[in-house]
């Protein structure tokens, strides 16, 4: 039992998420996050009269919040960090502003809960983001004079989401 939590990881209780990053076949990131919020969906109503009586029917248009966050360690995580400057700077460049098309910064990201064995919970949705850009990327800001990990909390747009499969 001791020797399955420790092959676990770093942070393996407290990290309940795995998180895939996808490219492409060759490209792809997996870490453990803390915490995922569910981008929130829903929509917009319209009344139906009635006699005396009003009722609200759903409009047949989706309303979805296109962005969401998920923190990662980047002391953890070099390699994405310095991989989502890239495609943030790919999307708009700083110095030229010269702007890139959607299929040439976009990705895809994966995200399942986990139990406390780190395994996937069996009847959890898996949340799937597709066309996926990196809307922006916080500043990291090192300090030498203690041992905390360096999180930061990128924000990430997207075209479209599943949460059934």
């Amino acid at each position: 039992m001791i020797e399955n939590i420790y092959n676990l990881g770093d942070d393996a209780f407290s990290n309940l998420f795995q998180v895939v990053i996808t490219e492409d076949e060759e490209k792809k990131f997996e870490y453990r996050t803390q915490n995922f919020t569910i981008p929130s969906s829903g929509h917009e109503t319209y009344p139906i009269d009635f006699m005396q009586f009003t009722i609200e029917k759903p409009k047949p248009k989706v309303i979805l919040t296109k962005e969401f966050t998920i923190p990662f360690r980047v002391d953890a995580n070099w390699e994405i960090y310095n991989w989502l400057r890239d495609k943030k700077n790919a999307a708009i460049h700083i110095r030229d502003g010269v702007m890139s098309t959607l299929p040439d910064i976009e990705f895809g990201v994966s995200v399942n809960p986990l139990d406390a064995s780190g395994e996937p919970i069996a009847d959890a949705p898996t949340w799937n983001f597709y066309h996926v850009w990196v809307k922006s990327l916080p500043d990291i800001s090192f300090d030498y004079t203690n041992s905390d990990p360096i999180t930061i909390e990128p924000t990430f747009g997207f075209v479209t989401m599943t949460d059934d499969e």
